[in-house]
């Protein structure tokens, strides 16, 4: 780790054996021409315990020992940019190519990491959840239907699926509308039961998780501005009710009655008598104690985990990352999922994958107290298989998500995913980018304390281009050695 804003090139022990190998005969060539010192090189010279290389076999290692000493130096540009200069001492940035540290700035320094905490999120939930796993929202009764009536309570049960919702809501996001969880499918099915009438309320359970829906420590704004839903196991539209004149959504104050207020009024559309009325399961008058019952009466499922954290990397999804943080909790504990409980489970899965230290609150990066380093990021990532269901569902630089506008007709277009961030004098950037021969770079950038968080975007977006450029060294014939 290095402080006070100052860089290094990590003791990789391939660039060591690279430089060292071949370091008199770069200099005999003239690589000192692209910024290698003959006379550091001479003197990294060991005397060979083995055949003297060849000519042959040294102009690759010496490109490519060649390339990282480059992007080195082209990353400490970056980072030495006068508009970042009073922050770079509270920021990091860390890269690896092909599995070895070529650059830390400050890698292991706690920083604050805005919605790059969602990469610990996900990789968390996908080490939990088998392939293919999917959220199941059930509709259970105490009783089957005796001539298409239910004689008691219909009991509408959450799973902690963070994508269902009414075709209505569906249409006011703009995106999504393929993974999304119709809640009019679950009443078609209902119907299809052959229920026809109820006899008693409809009663939203969401008790998987706790009855806590947001956090002190987040901003007061953030519900009402639409940041984040209130969080619960029965989510029916972010858990947003009331939609003002001007199209502004109001946070529900009982999700599970709300959720079954909208699915009695979808069973009513479709001919289904109800006759009580919706109830939820939290503390009010209207509370629910005794557990649902067995009998299911119908079920829909969310797509799969996969595409859930698609949904949640690409458009920055804080309402379903907080849902997947207290679902984590859950698998993890056995037991009603909290904050407290998903948070454990990150930083259990963390110290799996890296040596630093993280401290999680919350599971997508809103809350300001969360803290992690580039180190952790970049190890994190690191661990997750290439082309897997965690790089594939990271936005495209250039095409898709929160980077669609990004570089566009730069060389990094389609070269890079990766997580965006961004709060308050905070902008963070951290997944991969394929570089121009071919390797795999993961990098790790977060800016805090910024005067501005276009200074951080314009820093993260000359980081990919530096990464897809790699190695920016002369080739063979240009060296000589062809």
């Amino acid at each position: 780790m290095t402080s006070g804003g100052q860089s290094r090139v990590v003791d990789d022990p391939r660039i060591r054996r690279s430089i060292g190998a071949f370091g008199l005969l770069a200099a005999l060539v003239g690589v000192a021409a692209v910024g290698i010192d003959p006379a550091a090189s001479a003197r990294a010279v060991k005397a060979p315990s083995g055949p003297v290389l060849t000519v042959r076999r040294a102009p690759t290692a010496v490109h490519i020992a060649v390339g990282r000493q480059n992007l080195a130096t082209a990353l400490d540009r970056v980072m030495a940019d006068p508009e970042f200069a009073p922050s770079r001492a509270k920021s990091c940035l860390h890269v690896v190519v092909d599995g070895g540290t070529v650059y830390d700035d400050g890698a292991g320094r706690p920083v604050m990491p805005a919605s790059t905490m969602k990469v610990l999120t996900t990789a968390t939930a996908l080490s939990l959840m088998a392939p293919g796993t999917r959220f199941v929202t059930e509709v259970r009764s105490s009783a089957p239907a005796t001539a298409g009536t239910i004689v008691g309570d219909l009991w509408l049960v959450g799973g902690g699926d963070p994508l269902l919702e009414t075709a209505d809501y569906t249409l006011t996001q703009g995106h999504r509308p393929e993974i999304a969880t119709k809640l009019e499918d679950l009443a078609d099915r209902v119907v299809a039961a052959g229920v026809t009438r109820i006899e008693g309320r409809v009663i939203g359970d969401d008790r998987r998780y706790d009855e806590v829906r947001s956090l002190s420590t987040w901003k007061r704004d953030y519900l009402a501005s639409g940041e984040v839903g209130p969080i619960g196991a029965l989510s029916v539209n972010d858990n947003y009710t009331v939609r003002t004149a001007s199209g502004r959504r109001t946070g529900s104050s009982s999700p599970a009655r709300d959720a079954a207020a909208e699915f009695a009024r979808l069973l009513a559309e479709r001919g289904v008598t109800v006759t009580g009325g919706p109830a939820g399961t939290g503390t009010g008058p209207q509370a629910v104690t005794v557990d649902a019952p067995k009998v299911m009466v119908a079920s829909v499922a969310s797509a799969p985990i996969e595409l859930v954290i698609q949904e949640i990397l690409v458009f920055s999804d804080n309402t379903a990352a907080e849902m997947l943080l207290k679902e984590v909790g859950f698998l993890a504990t056995k037991t009603a999922g909290t904050w407290a409980s998903g948070s454990a489970a990150v930083r259990a899965m963390v110290a799996t994958r890296s040596s630093g230290a993280v401290a999680t609150v919350d599971g997508s990066g809103l809350d300001r107290s969360d803290r992690v380093t580039c180190t952790v990021l970049s190890d994190v990532m690191s661990g997750e298989p290439a082309a897997g269901p965690f790089e594939s569902g990271l936005p495209v630089m250039g095409r898709t998500g929160t980077l669609r506008k990004r570089l566009r007709g730069d060389p990094a277009e389609g070269r890079v995913r990766a997580k965006t961030g961004s709060l308050n004098a905070v902008s963070s950037l951290a997944g991969f980018a394929d570089t121009r021969n071919g390797a795999r770079a993961v990098f790790a950038f977060v800016g805090n304390g910024l005067a501005s968080t276009a200074t951080g975007v314009r820093l993260g977006n000359l980081i990919a281009q530096q990464l897809v450029a790699f190695p920016d060294a002369p080739d063979i014939v240009q060296l000589g050695l062809s």
